[in-house]
């Protein structure tokens, strides 16, 4: 899943949300200005992504729904039908000429990006009970030829991306599985378990290469940016740094007291942000493992993060949809983000690092503009 949105996608002010209205009135450099409610589901929005040239997003929501969007047109460009059920996950191809969904309903579909087509769905076979198998996500391998899917049934699968046929099955999880992500060269697969594990594969054999142990679930893993390192989060309440390569533990991130809900890294990969039900947001030195600072919600579990491109900043969204843009540095609040009324799913920065996009569980997709705290 991309986590970038390009400089193309500059739009422009739009009606503001009723519940936010008020505290907009304050033209203060407290509150960071909501530029624009850009798009719309009529339910929870569970998953968002980018196209390669950065023009198109793509959302989906427990409305049944994907949707495809590009400034400025304010409906969407597609919708495309056919999942029964709430779709989890969206990918587009690395070439923007496909995407792919996962759902509730049992299936994987490719969609081509241009028609809307179903140009291809994919079922497990059916087990002894006769029903196929869940997925919890998918997504394109880095050279657009297969498709990798984590499973309920506690497997992961690689399918032709072309013919849906399986080529490779991931097997040796005990328990669900919740993510599996390809390392950035694509030789690699990484799997989070409700086992308490993740696990490296090989992604031509599916040989399992190292198993990363915790104490409690995984359910988030994280690539660093150079593509040596993974960080896992889990319900143990810690984050751990492993060498993709060994599989080898670097170091283990403590100081959380409850689960550690998102993981992201640094541009440059030297710090890592931590969320937790604990209330708070960590920001950790990788090469130390020292917590750096604190960033105190106090209101409900922090959810999701993500760094700008530069370090400068951090956006931390919470359950609620309570927001902050923080010093990607030092850890010190800039200012809070009031506009989202549910928990925020995703979030975005642009490559300029001057707007950040948020997609949220009220339905809504917003762009936010920070320009006028950079220095």
């Amino acid at each position: 899943m991309n986590s970038r949105l390009g400089v193309s996608l500059i739009f422009g002010a739009a009606v503001l949300a009723a519940a936010a209205t008020a505290a907009f009135a304050q033209t203060t450099r407290n509150f960071v200005e909501i530029a624009g409610i850009l798009w719309q589901h009529s339910e929870y929005i569970g998953a968002m992504d980018f196209s390669p040239d950065r023009t198109r997003l793509v959302t989906v929501s427990r409305d049944e729904t994907v949707r495809v969007w590009a400034y400025p047109s304010e409906e969407p460009l597609l919708v495309l039908t056919g999942h029964e059920g709430w779709i989890w996950s969206v990918d587009y191809a690395p070439d923007g000429s496909r995407i792919v969904t996962s759902s509730r309903d049992r299936t994987v579909r490719i969609w081509d990006a241009e028609t809307g087509e179903n140009v291809l769905t994919i079922v497990t076979a059916p087990d002894e009970n006769g029903r196929s198998a869940v997925p919890s996500a998918a997504e394109y391998s880095p050279d657009g030829t297969r498709i990798l899917v984590a499973y309920y049934d506690n497997t992961a699968r690689i399918f032709d991306a072309v013919t849906g046929a399986l080529l490779v099955s991931l097997d040796g999880h005990e328990a669900i599985v919740w993510t599996a992500i390809y390392t950035h060269d694509g030789s690699r697969v990484i799997t989070t378990s409700y086992d308490s594990t993740a696990r490296i594969w090989d992604a031509e054999t599916g040989e399992e290469l190292s198993l990363l142990q915790h104490d409690s679930l995984v359910t988030v893993a994280v690539i660093s940016p150079d593509g040596q390192f993974v960080a896992t989060g889990s319900a143990d309440a810690t984050a751990r740094l492993w060498h993709i390569a060994s599989g080898a533990a670097i170091g283990t991130f403590e100081g959380h007291s409850q689960e550690v809900r998102a993981l992201a890294f640094s541009g440059d990969g030297r710090r890592l942000i931590t969320t937790s039900n604990d209330f708070t947001s960590r920001i950790w030195n990788v090469s130390t493992g020292e917590n750096v600072a604190i960033l105190r919600v106090n209101t409900t579990e922090t959810v999701s993060a993500a760094y700008s491109d530069d370090g400068a900043f951090i956006v931390v969204a919470s359950r609620i949809g309570e927001m902050s843009l923080w010093n990607g540095v030092t850890g010190a609040r800039i200012a809070r983000m009031p506009g989202h009324t549910f928990s925020v799913n995703e979030i975005s920065f642009d490559l300029e690092n001057q707007w950040v996009v948020t997609a949220g569980g009220d339905g809504y997709v917003l762009m936010w503009d920070i320009s006028p705290f950079i220095e």
